[in-house]
């Protein structure tokens, strides 16, 4: 295989992937538009974390937590703490 080719072809690659997860992205982002639930005030969001003795694993909020059903894109985006 020429070397031109296959670096189109991970050109392409990047691209089905980057698209992917653009369609995900879009969709985690309607998914918090259209939730019912009322907006929290950043105030109230730390406000809470500071009453918490382990704010790493405590969640700032009361209500529960979203979960996708969707397949979501070929490659999870890494998030760094």
């Amino acid at each position: 295989m020429d070397p031109r080719d296959a670096s189109q072809a991970e050109l392409m690659r990047t691209g089905h992937q980057t698209a992917a997860h653009n369609r995900w992205l879009a969709a985690e982002i309607q998914d918090a538009l259209d939730d019912p639930r009322p907006d929290a005030e950043a105030s109230q969001i730390f406000f809470r974390r500071s009453l918490s003795s382990n704010t790493a694993t405590t969640p700032a909020w009361d209500a529960p937590v979203q979960v996708s059903t969707g397949a979501g894109p070929a490659i999870e985006p890494q998030l760094t703490v």
